[in-house]
C-alpha cells in the first residue's frame, strides 16, 4: 500500500509568504544598489558678486520634497563636472547635510532665501556621515562636484540664478 504526502495548507501559505518576502528584499536591495536615474534639467548660475558677470552654470536635478532632500546624491558613482543637485529646503533655516552613502566629493555651496551664498563647504569627503552646516539660515542648498568652487571662484556673497527645466527636452 502507498502512502499519500499530505501537504497542508499551511506550510503551502507559509512557503508562499516566505518567497514573496524574499523577492521585496531581494528589489529593496537592488533600489538601493542601482538608484534612480538623476535627470539634470535646471540650471543654476552662479554670478560675481562684484561684476555681476555669470562665473558658472550648472545643470542641477532639483531636491524640493523630503525624498529627494533625503536621498540626494546617495549612491552615485560620478558626475560630470557641469552637473549638480539643488535642495530648496522650502524655509529659511540652519541646515545640515553628510556625505551618507555618497561615493563622490562635494562642494557644498549653501545659499540665503535672497539667492545670495552664504557659506561654503569644500571638498566634503565621501561616506563621511559627520554633519556638514550652514553657519546661517538658508533655503537653498548647490551640491557639485569637490574642486568646482575653486575652479570657478565661487565665493561668499556670489549671487545664484536658478531656471527651471532649461534643458528639459
Amino acid at each position: 500500500m502507498r502512502k499519500r504526502h499530505k501537504f497542508k495548507l499551511s506550510k503551502i501559505i507559509g512557503f508562499v509568504f516566505g518567497a514573496l518576502l524574499g523577492v521585496s528584499l531581494l528589489v529593496g536591495l537592488v533600489y538601493m544598489i542601482y538608484p534612480k536615474r538623476i535627470m539634470f534639467y535646471h540650471s543654476v548660475s552662479i554670478n560675481s558678486q562684484d561684476t555681476k558677470d555669470k562665473k558658472a552654470e550648472f545643470k542641477v536635478a532639483l531636491a524640493n520634497n523630503d525624498d529627494a532632500r533625503k536621498r540626494g546624491l546617495m549612491f552615485v558613482k560620478s558626475m560630470h563636472d557641469e552637473n549638480g543637485m539643488f535642495f530648496d529646503f522650502e524655509e529659511n533655516d540652519v541646515v545640515c547635510m553628510w556625505m551618507k552613502n555618497t561615493f563622490i566629493g562635494l562642494d557644498i555651496v549653501f545659499i540665503n532665501e535672497d539667492m545670495k551664498v552664504v557659506w561654503i563647504e569644500r571638498d566634503a569627503i565621501p561616506l563621511n556621515e559627520e554633519s556638514l552646516c550652514s553657519i546661517e539660515p538658508v533655503k537653498y542648498a548647490l551640491e557639485i562636484n569637490s574642486g568646482m568652487v575653486k575652479e570657478y571662484d565661487i565665493q561668499i556673497g556670489d549671487t545664484i540664478t536658478f531656471e527651471k527645466d532649461k534643458f528639459k527636452e
